[in-house]
């Protein structure tokens, strides 16, 4: 649950720095060709922040999945376990798992939101040389 609270907090924060990415002149224009609060933020201030946000949400995993293996030292499991055990032990090899596992569950989870991303804002892309 507490992690639940500390992800909210990390995405809360990127959408509002996302929102006040926005140019004043690109809400102004919106407004002075008649779109109103919601279709503005929906169709304009969106797309604009949607790469802010998206970094964002990519943070979110990767701080909670090392927040789970320190987890272990105060009780939770979790692949921080294998960390406790190879200390308390002297034994390298529940570390070494502990921290591929950390490692590879990560890279998972950020190539996963980086793909989504670059579904999401294929403009983001557009203009790169290649």
């Amino acid at each position: 649950m507490a992690l639940t609270f500390y992800a909210m907090a990390l995405l809360i924060r990127s959408v509002v720095d996302g929102l006040r990415s926005v140019p004043d002149h690109v809400t102004q224009a919106a407004s002075a060709i008649g779109y109103r609060r919601y279709r503005q933020l929906l169709q304009v201030e969106l797309p604009i922040t949607l790469p802010v946000i998206a970094s964002g949400v990519r943070v979110v995993p990767v701080s909670t999945i090392s927040l789970v293996s320190v987890g272990a030292l105060i009780g939770t499991g979790g692949p921080g376990e294998l960390f406790t055990q190879g200390f308390q032990l002297g034994f390298l090899t529940p570390i070494v798992v502990g921290g591929v596992l950390s490692v590879a569950i990560t890279l998972l989870a950020d190539g996963l939101l980086l793909f989504v991303q670059r579904i999401l804002t294929p403009w983001a892309r557009a203009g790169s040389v290649r």
